[in-house]
């Protein structure tokens, strides 16, 4: 019997070797970007990570340019190409473009901390102090927590004291602010200092310091041959310092203004006085009307020393001459 061919037996041990392989992690790349939004962003809005460790560079807040650093969560995972050192991977916060705009007259400017655009306020009453374009711009400090004047470089027309119009010329960004902050276009926006409105004003006029007969919203005097004073009551006290003009309207004509004002003689029996109060420039002008018809009057005998002149009630008396389209003779 040839005993080569015979099995062999054995009752010992045996080692097989097998192994467990490093599972692979990976950084995927997402098509996002950053721009600066004032809090704290990170990388891994752009970057998918599949078991890895974040060394460092995931956070940011300023606009710049950041590193992620890294590594496979343990010994347990490589790359894909076997290795299992750190990687590094670039990602960017631009900078916020602040835009200006105006819409139906109105000017907005975006900026990222606030949701809407932030309304740029353009107009102040006088106060006969300096106005301080950018001291206006309280609701934008309220949403950015920013200054107006400490963002933005206002090149011209910042401030004023008079009423009138003023341009504001804005340019570009401060230097503590270039950073995060990009001005898109550089804007001139036309603000202004209101007149501010008087502390009197006319409540009613007098002819002779008479208000009148009021009947159907007329007041109705008696005519006085030696003309009329005509003079207005104030809400306040009527110092030197105001001016009160006064003009007359008959019908549809223009109002015309009274150069005289102790001896007005109306032309026609119904018309309407103008009292126009004034201070300054810098106050408004407030004004009263008043409508008023002068009764005609009857002549003594005594004083008929008149002539009637083409047909036009033209009465020569006392040496003056005025007129009146209904007088009774």
């Amino acid at each position: 019997m040839d005993e080569s061919n015979q099995k062999q037996t054995t009752t010992d041990n045996q080692q097989v070797v097998w192994t467990i392989n490093r599972a692979v992690c990976s950084v995927d790349e997402n098509n996002y970007t950053f721009t600066y939004n004032g809090k704290e962003q990170s990388a891994t809005s752009k970057y998918s990570l599949a078991n890895v460790t974040i060394v460092s560079g995931d956070k940011g807040t300023n606009a710049g340019s950041y590193t992620l650093v890294v590594k496979p969560e343990s010994d347990n995972y490589e790359w894909s190409d076997g290795t299992t050192g750190n990687r590094e991977y670039s990602w960017t916060i631009d900078k916020y473009e602040v835009v200006f705009s105006q819409i139906d007259n109105i000017w907005y400017v975006n900026m990222c901390q606030s949701v809407n655009p932030i309304m740029i306020m353009t107009s102040e009453p006088y106060s006969g102090n300096e106005i301080n374009f950018a001291s206006l711009q309280t609701s934008f400090y309220s949403e950015t927590n920013i200054s107006f004047a400490d963002l933005f470089v206002i090149n011209s027309g910042e401030s004023g004291t008079s009423s009138g119009s003023y341009t504001a010329n804005i340019t570009g960004i401060q230097s503590d602010y270039t950073n995060n902050y990009t001005l898109l276009n550089s804007v001139d926006i036309v603000w202004t200092i209101n007149q501010a409105t008087l502390p009197i004003s006319i409540t009613d006029i007098y002819l002779d310091g008479s208000m009148g007969q009021l009947n159907d919203n007329v007041y109705e005097l008696n005519y006085n041959t030696s003309g009329f004073k005509i003079s207005c009551k104030t809400s306040g006290n009527l110092t030197n310092d105001y001016t009160v003009n006064y003009y007359v309207k008959y019908g549809d004509e223009q109002a015309n203004y009274i150069s005289n004002i102790n001896n007005f003689y109306p032309t026609l029996k119904d018309f309407v006085l103008y009292a126009y109060l004034s201070l300054d420039d810098n106050h408004e002008i407030t004004n009263y009307e008043k409508s008023f018809r002068i009764n005609p009057i009857e002549l003594t005998n005594a004083q008929i020393g008149l002539s009637v002149v083409n047909g036009n009630n033209t009465i020569d008396y006392l040496n003056t001459v005025h007129y009146l389209d209904s007088i009774e003779l």
